[in-house]
């Protein structure tokens, strides 16, 4: 395929997306307007008629809270990625990728990222987790990177039907970038950007303006006058060829290897090999392509190293039938009939507050005094005798304007089913604990499905990670080593040749990510030794035997070494009072 085709084909698929994302980009750029709050709740026409009549235009924004509530039960309940091992792997193996997993996790704020892409998809329904291999510190491995990514700035394939997209043919990742950095970012590509033909909507002036309507009109972009006042739209997309790829597969091992030896080499291992069997297979290939209108900036084929998967994982917080939505946007008509008739109750109170006099005409001899003063507090008004002068009371506000609010307010809660004792606020002073736990266990269950998706992405990104590892060289076989024997070799000689056998089994054998691995969640831990220790001690509670010198060994307290130094070693003194000399045996009771 041409250059020229290829970008053929990918604006096709940028324009499809495009126009089958607008629906849902107008919705949750409402959706986050109603999480931020302020004037951002009200619509643009009513609040211009608002200022004009000099009306107040309130914002109670019982979103933010409700939405925080739902983050915060996933940030105080963070889970670790695990991998266990089935249909023939081996627990070491599995042990060592859980540890690298964790590497990977800490060393680059992973669980603030996660919750970040959390948050995001309550509120947006979409939220996106990026994998990518960070060159800024490592310069010649790389470092796997968790980073979560704008939902305003990717887009996908409209027509995938599987959660974890694994069906879907692309995705784009979009930057809006001006010409002075697209050419520190791609210095051999600053000639064709003088020159570049964009469509208007990929370019946008600089400061940012509004406008996102598509039109195929195309702008040249030539001359230093002209391009430096704008800033264009770089996408990056993640797309899949299909191709027929040859395995070797041992029979009675299992293990599979991909080749692309000519045939007759392959003929003779078959011959040689009696084991092995060829297998054909059409296989999806991995490509990257990154461009700006017409200037394509770099092309690569299968950049991971096998990996055939997006390295994109999504959350939708509600999805169904290729629709998402998140948690707020059923709750904005709510969340707008609060903040009108709180309004109108305070403009209600500024209208009647001073609400004027009845007087006769011969009241007072000066009225200038009543108009100019008549408000203020403490007034003293000298009328005629015989006349008549009344203050005139204002209506007071109908129990109308309160019940809406609270209909309001009881929507909110209703439709998210986050209940009071979800937020820790009871509405019933006396209730039991006990009755409390189960209305906040109900209000869990209401929104357990928004738990259910992120597990499901963490699972899916778990499994990701686990195929970058195998198959890129990020992790050498001596980075996994150090990693997994945590510095203490002189502990463990037995468990480091397991250890060793792991890592050559991870870096070797292609078919433990799809057949010898799995993916599930532990409770969170600063560390893996933590982890383990956690899990040891449960095991105790439970009735377990486990010898005090192997849960030291499993803790970071102070002084462990030392502890488990005397605990080898005999009582000072010689034998404890009461021990029978050695080869004797204790007398009877009684004797």
């Amino acid at each position: 395929m041409t250059k020229e085709d290829r970008l053929k084909s990918l604006e096709k698929w940028w324009k499809l997306s495009e126009s089958a994302n607008r629906g849902w980009l107008t919705q949750a750029k409402e959706d986050l307007d109603f999480y931020i709050g302020g004037e951002r709740q009200w619509d643009a026409k009513s609040l211009q008629l608002l200022k004009a009549q000099n009306r107040p235009a309130l914002t109670y924004n019982m979103l933010f809270s409700l939405a925080n509530i739902v983050s915060g039960y996933q940030r105080q309940n963070r889970q670790d990625i695990m991998v266990y091992n089935r249909k023939g792997g081996t627990k070491r193996i599995a042990d060592v990728l859980s540890e690298i997993i964790k590497h990977i996790h800490d060393g680059c704020f992973g669980d603030w990222e996660t919750s970040m892409a959390f948050v995001l998809g309550i509120i947006t329904g979409k939220g996106w987790l990026g994998l990518n291999i960070d060159y800024d510190d490592e310069v010649t491995t790389g470092d796997i990177r968790i980073e979560s990514l704008s939902p305003f700035r990717i887009y996908p394939d409209p027509f995938f039907e599987r959660y974890d997209m694994s069906d879907a043919q692309f995705i784009f990742k979009i930057a809006w970038l001006p010409k002075a950095r697209m050419d520190l970012a791609f210095p051999d590509k600053k000639e064709e950007f003088e020159g570049m033909t964009v469509n208007e909507n990929d370019r946008e002036p600089l400061p940012f303006s509004e406008g996102d309507k598509y039109t195929d009109q195309p702008a040249q972009a030539a001359g230093l006058d002209e391009i430096d006042k704008w800033r264009y739209r770089v996408k990056e997309c993640w797309w899949k060829d299909f191709k027929e790829q040859k395995f070797l597969v041992g029979v009675e091992s299992g293990v599979v290897r991909q080749v692309d030896f000519p045939q007759e080499k392959i003929k003779q291992i078959l011959a040689q090999y009696s084991t092995m069997r060829l297998v054909k297979r059409v296989r999806p290939i991995l490509n990257l392509t990154t461009y700006v209108g017409n200037v394509e900036i770099q092309h690569l084929e299968d950049p991971l190293s096998g990996v055939q998967q997006f390295p994109i994982v999504p959350f939708f917080s509600y999805w169904l039938e290729n629709n998402h939505w998140g948690i707020l946007t059923q709750l904005k008509d709510p969340q707008r009939e609060v903040n009108k008739r709180v309004s109108q109750m305070l403009h209600h109170l500024n209208q009647s507050a001073n609400s004027g006099w009845i007087a006769d005409d011969n009241a007072l001899s000066d009225f200038t005094i009543l108009e100019d003063f008549g408000s203020k507090p403490g007034i003293v008004i000298k009328k005629k005798p015989g006349s008549h002068l009344e203050r005139i009371e204002p209506t007071t506000i109908s129990d109308g304007h309160m019940k809406l609010v609270d209909t309001g307010k009881g929507a909110i809660r209703e439709i998210s089913g986050v209940n009071p004792d979800l937020a820790g606020l009871p509405e019933d002073k006396g209730v039991s604990g006990y009755l409390m736990e189960l209305r906040r266990n109900q209000g869990l269950v209401s929104i357990e499905s928004i738990y259910d998706n992120f597990r499901l992405t963490k699972m899916v990104l778990g499994t990701r990670l686990v195929d970058m590892i195998q198959k890129t060289d990020v992790y050498t076989k001596e980075e996994i080593l150090s990693l997994v024997i945590d510095g203490e070799v002189k502990e463990i000689p037995v468990n480091l040749q397991e250890k060793t056998g792991a890592v050559d089994s991870i870096k070797n054998d292609l078919s433990i990510g799809k057949y010898k691995v799995t993916v599930a969640e532990s409770k969170t831990s600063s560390t893996s030794r933590l982890r383990d220790f956690n899990m040891l001690v449960e095991a105790m509670r439970v009735g377990l035997p486990v010898p005090p010198d192997v849960l030291l060994k499993a803790s970071d307290i102070p002084y462990r070494d030392e502890i488990l130094a005397s605990m080898q070693q005999p009582p000072v003194g010689g034998l404890p009072p009461g021990a029978p000399p050695p080869g004797k045996q204790p007398l009877p009771a009684g004797a």
